[in-house]
């Protein structure tokens, strides 16, 4: 059996990785005008959100399927639902540390922004209940 070689840039890490410097390179030559590609980041973001989710999510079902009434089924769901929410603790807790150390948007003007504001809001300094602004 012959096996095919394959070469390093047919590897997608490596083709990310690739276009990261790439990216960085070109951002850095042309400074404040690389905004410009802004949109297609953004389309690229979305579209990768718009796959993720739903691919997860089918690979759980088809898996929880394929275990029918094996005895280790119970213990499998256990043990992943144990996974699932030891990494979401420890996605929040990088999370908050992350936003903690680097403060974001301390010191951003916000004066512009009082127009996406309810007056409540701004007299009382209070966030009103999500339900309010749903109805309101």
């Amino acid at each position: 059996m012959l096996k095919k070689h394959k070469g390093l840039l047919s590897n997608i890490g490596t083709q990310v990785v690739i276009a990261m410097i790439i990216g960085t390179l070109v951002g850095s030559y042309m400074g404040e005008s690389a905004t410009m590609f802004a949109p297609l980041g953004a389309i690229f973001i979305h579209l990768i959100k718009m796959l993720v989710i739903p691919l997860v999510a089918v690979a759980i079902i088809t898996g929880a399927a394929n275990l029918g009434d094996s005895p280790a089924a119970g213990k499998i769901g256990l043990s992943t639902f144990a996974f699932f929410m030891l990494t979401s603790a420890a996605g929040v807790a990088l999370a908050i540390f992350m936003g903690e150390f680097f403060q974001p948007g301390v010191g951003v003007d916000l004066s512009s922004m009082q127009g996406l504001f309810s007056n409540e809001y701004l007299i009382t300094h209070k966030a009103q209940p999500c339900l309010n602004s749903v109805v309101a």
